[in-house]
């Protein structure tokens, strides 16, 4: 940032981010980054072929009674509270930055932040615009892509 710049910092909480992985999209990545053999293959099994089940249970008194739904398949997403969920989404969009030209941004996770920095007021508005509208469009690109 430039000396006596004025700086605007803009904090985006991608939400259900877990949960909009496109798990082919993912593993080409990992694979184009020189994941291959033995961990490409336990990413790939860890990842695909997950199905899941809800199930409810209601208590009326001492009486319990539990119905189970049937089995989904699950094509999308990181298995939830998985220790790895979280790089393995920052794997899907780590090309993100080359879509956020604008300003300095940074991802953990689901937390992306952009600083960004003009002489004036009207400038860093319109810089900070531009910004969240590369981002999105960003994040529409990506949700296009399967």
């Amino acid at each position: 940032m430039e000396h006596r710049q004025k700086i605007l910092a803009i904090f985006y909480d991608l939400t259900n981010a877990f949960g909009t992985v496109c798990v082919p999209i993912l593993l080409r990545k990992f694979e184009l980054n020189g994941v291959r053999g033995v961990a490409l293959d336990w990413l790939r099994s860890s990842l695909t072929r997950r199905t899941q089940v809800v199930k409810m249970t209601q208590r009326v008194g001492k009486w319990e009674r539990t119905v189970y739904s049937s089995e989904v398949s699950v094509v999308r997403g990181t298995p939830q509270g998985g220790v790895l969920s979280p790089s393995l989404f920052v794997g899907g969009v780590c090309d993100m930055l080359l879509y956020v030209l604008i300003g300095f941004t940074v991802n953990y996770a689901d937390d992306t932040f952009s600083l960004i920095s003009a002489a004036y007021n009207e400038q860093l508005y319109q810089n900070a615009r531009l910004s969240a509208d590369m981002l999105q469009h960003f994040c529409e690109a990506y949700n296009d892509m399967w």
